[in-house]
């Protein structure tokens, strides 16, 4: 998936993991989303730590560890959920 090596802190993937787990348990579109925010806001800030650098991360490292997360946490019923 073309993800850099250093960007794998274990236990910042599992808690972005864990936060995609949590939607299925969710009500409300809104925390839903909220969820899906904190994954996002999870991921960003392990590639701010790690680059070093104190700018958002861009789509080409962002996008790649997304995927990784979602593909990781095997949501149920994600199509449900996206919906």
């Amino acid at each position: 998936m073309d993800i850099k090596s250093e960007y794998f802190n274990e236990n910042l993937l599992e808690l972005a993991i864990t936060c995609i787990r949590k939607m299925d348990d969710e009500k409300s579109p809104y925390d839903k989303l909220k969820c899906v925010s904190s994954a996002h806001k999870i991921i960003n800030n392990l590639i701010k730590f790690c680059s070093g650098k104190d700018e958002n991360a861009g789509a080409d490292d962002l996008s790649p560890i997304f995927q990784y997360v979602i593909l990781k946490a095997k949501p149920r019923r994600i199509f449900s959920n996206i919906k």
